[in-house]
């Protein structure tokens, strides 16, 4: 199990992204209970968390995603998270990890490979663009909004009309492209995968803000919302 002095913060986000759950899918909504979409549900259940600052996020139609390229949708999310290449080596569980993905280069510099941890973000492409978001519980686990099903707890890899395009009896049905995120202040430190003195090294001694407003989960460390 990788070492992570950020445990404390990934897990209220879990625990926020679960007092969502059952609220009914709105497009543009970003009420608790009442209603909320994919890209909704990220901006408050982080900003809840105190990792983020409230996203006042612009007008945007249901169907943007069909009609335009711009990724609208992924910029946004470049703005507080940073993507990487997922490592699943010796991962129990199917993972959509289309070939394309190793060695692409981003801002000047090829993505960094890491585990998908908890809290960690997946984003899938539905039409012309990267346009679907999900909160990772435990990959394949999320926690996201969809049209018709409200905020739901779901195994991505078991739904293949989140994982695949086309029904899976279809020997035409292919995967569908998904990217991987971490919050731009996780990835600042380095995550020792065999739990060293080095990686213990490169936490924080101050208490994340989480634990300074009494939070009750364990803190590793942390320090102030960006």
């Amino acid at each position: 199990m990788p070492f992570d002095p950020h445990a404390c913060e990934r897990a209220a986000v879990i625990r926020y992204a679960q007092e969502w759950l059952r609220t009914p899918y709105h497009h543009g909504g970003r009420v608790k209970g009442a209603g909320v979409d994919c890209a909704m549900l990220l901006a408050e259940v982080y900003a809840e968390a105190g990792l983020v600052r409230h996203l006042a996020i612009p007008h945007y139609p249901p169907d943007w995603h069909l009609h335009r390229d711009a990724e609208r949708y992924l910029g946004v999310l470049l703005d507080h998270a940073v993507e990487y290449v997922p490592d699943v080596s010796g991962a129990d569980h199917p993972h959509p990890d289309p070939p394309p993905l190793r060695g692409r280069e981003r801002e000047g510099g090829k993505l960094s490979t890491r585990p998908i941890l908890p809290a960690d973000i997946a984003l899938w492409r539905f039409g012309r663009c990267f346009s679907h978001g999900a909160i990772v519980v435990d990959w394949p686990i999320v926690i996201h909004a969809y049209l018709g099903r409200g905020c739901v707890l779901e195994d991505a890899a078991k739904a293949e009309w989140l994982s695949r395009i086309g029904e899976g009896r279809d020997t035409q049905a292919r995967l569908r492209p998904v990217k991987f995120f971490t919050l731009k202040r996780w990835a600042k430190e380095n995550i020792d995968h065999e739990g060293t003195e080095n990686a213990k090294r490169n936490k924080t001694s101050s208490p994340c803000p989480l634990c300074l407003r009494g939070e009750n989960v364990s803190c590793l460390g942390g320090e102030e919302p960006f």
